[in-house]
């Protein structure tokens, strides 16, 4: 008797525990899987994997952008403003089709999507030369049928602790009209290329560098022996992750973006990275072919405009200011960049032109110039 006793009081004890852990978890729900929480209305965690499927679950929205960093510092209310509908600005930083597609896949089941901006980064992630087997674990879950799994997501360290310090965990106070943009952060290094040397960090010296060591390549006429120009791998990824999309969802709007790096980006494309240039072309021509019977379908590139030169408006090779984004969207409201068959040949000659005329090597020479005279 005395032993059923405490097997009995072992278990609830630790039902007792668990309804405890859990019901705390709930309560707070810091990633708002659930519910928005009283007391974190206005935090949003960073990580955006993540976060993404709260957003989805509890704020209003009929439009979405879902880009990478590239599209990050666009504003949800200009998007609002100018192309209509009511957009919320859900980028994932360092993202590829598949990483946006679990998130695109999910929201368009949940909601009703009128608008669709979504960046095609030509930056290895067509082809997914870098992520082939991309460990998608930690967040999936959030995003399919089952809702008792989410509770994955606050089963490790991060998320247990805060069970005893839930005020460090609720995330920061975000703007919603961008609640990762980079701007303000890194707002230092714009207006000249001299200013990306200040507050220099590890990631800045490696970026550099490969800058240097991609100019010393081409200087000696070198390209890039690691590049595959595997198109039939990107035409896989471009129907499973974007065309079918637009195939059964034709009441949305999908807006696919070309970001606008800048003009050194692409003359490192073009002379070091030409495989992935050629990949680029043909994926884009595969785009518009299927553009042409799916009138809800658009693709905008401005990599063949001037402003791309302007390296005021850069923090670094890739990455732009939030005017580029502004732009962007009043050029797409003109319709202004959209590519089609009858311009696609005018676009690539302009964008080849403009990124052979940069002069890589000698760019590549004033970095390490700076670099030694300033360490």
């Amino acid at each position: 008797m005395r032993k059923k006793l405490q097997i009995f009081l072992f278990f609830a004890f630790a039902i007792l525990f668990l309804s405890l852990i859990f019901g705390t978890l709930y309560y707070h729900d810091f990633l708002k899987i659930w519910h928005i929480p009283k007391h974190g209305k206005y935090y949003l965690q960073s990580d955006m994997r993540t976060q993404a499927a709260g957003i989805i679950n509890n704020y209003e929205f009929d439009s979405v952008i879902l880009g990478s960093s590239m599209l990050e510092n666009t504003s949800a209310k200009e998007a609002s403003n100018i192309l209509g509908g009511k957009f919320f600005n859900i980028s994932i930083s360092g993202s590829d089709l598949a990483d946006k597609e679990v998130l695109l896949n999910y929201l368009l089941k949940k909601k009703s999507i009128k608008k669709v901006i979504i960046s095609l980064d030509y930056d290895n992630r067509i082809n997914f030369l870098h992520s082939e087997t991309p460990d998608r674990s930690r967040y999936e879950f959030l995003y399919d049928n089952n809702n008792f799994n989410d509770i994955k997501a606050y089963l490790n360290f991060k998320y247990l602790k805060c069970i005893f310090t839930p005020k460090k965990c609720v995330g920061k106070s975000r703007n919603f009209d961008m609640p990762n943009e980079t701007t303000s952060e890194f707002n230092y290094k714009f207006n000249g290329v001299k200013n990306w040397f200040k507050k220099i960090d590890d990631s800045d010296i490696r970026r550099f560098n490969q800058i240097i060591e991609k100019a010393n390549f081409i200087k000696n006429n070198q390209t890039s022996k690691t590049m595959i120009d595997d198109f039939n791998k990107s035409k896989e990824n471009l129907d499973k992750y974007l065309i079918s999309y637009a195939k059964n969802y034709k009441d949305t709007e999908f807006i696919v973006i070309v970001p606008a790096y800048s003009v050194i980006q692409s003359s490192i494309y073009l002379k070091y990275r030409d495989k992935n240039f050629n990949n680029l072309e043909k994926s884009l021509k595969y785009l518009i072919k299927n553009s042409k019977n799916l009138k809800n379908l658009k693709i905008y590139a401005f990599s063949n405009m001037d402003f791309i030169k302007n390296l005021n408006l850069y923090r670094d090779y890739g990455h732009y200011h939030s005017i580029i984004n502004s732009k962007m969207l009043h050029l797409i409201s003109d319709d202004i960049g959209l590519l089609n068959e009858e311009n696609f040949d005018d676009y690539w000659a302009k964008f080849k032109q403009i990124a052979n005329d940069f002069n890589i090597i000698e760019f590549g020479n004033k970095i390490e110039k700076y670099l030694n005279e300033n360490r």
